[in-house]
């Protein structure tokens, strides 16, 4: 999959590189090194704040093995979000998506554990599109 410069952001157009520094943060500089520890490699393998259907954004997307990875702050712990949360991943897993949500506390005490669960959902999901 390729992408240019440009990616369509719920009807608008926004340079990647800006939708990048938004998201920035300790959690998800530790992500992207275990990526690339793992060799996956950005807008090829994986892309950051992934729109999906004009509905919401991906935290980060494996889109062609359908691998959805959202990150949890201290805000997903309140009521209202909970429920956007359920029908985000109700929305993704109706139209065939994995999701991994994973609570940045817990991502900063079992780093390794994460990396060793979103690759086995990847090869996994690899393996059953190339069938």
């Amino acid at each position: 999959m390729t992408v240019n410069r440009h990616a369509i952001y719920f009807d608008e157009h926004i340079k990647l590189d800006v939708i990048k520094k938004t998201i920035t943060g300790k959690t998800e500089d530790l992500l992207l090194q275990h990526f690339k520890m793992l060799g996956y490699e950005e807008n090829v393998n994986y892309f950051r704040q992934f729109p999906f259907n004009n509905e919401f954004v991906l935290d980060f997307a494996f889109p062609e093995e359908k691998v959805a990875i959202e990150f949890d702050g201290e805000s997903h712990k309140k009521k209202a979000q909970k429920i956007k949360d359920a029908q985000r991943d109700k929305s993704l897993i109706l139209n065939g998506w994995v999701v991994i949500r994973v609570l940045e506390k817990h991502f900063l005490k079992n780093e390794g554990y994460y990396r060793n669960i979103i690759q086995q959902v990847v090869d996994e999901r690899t393996e059953e599109a190339r069938i």
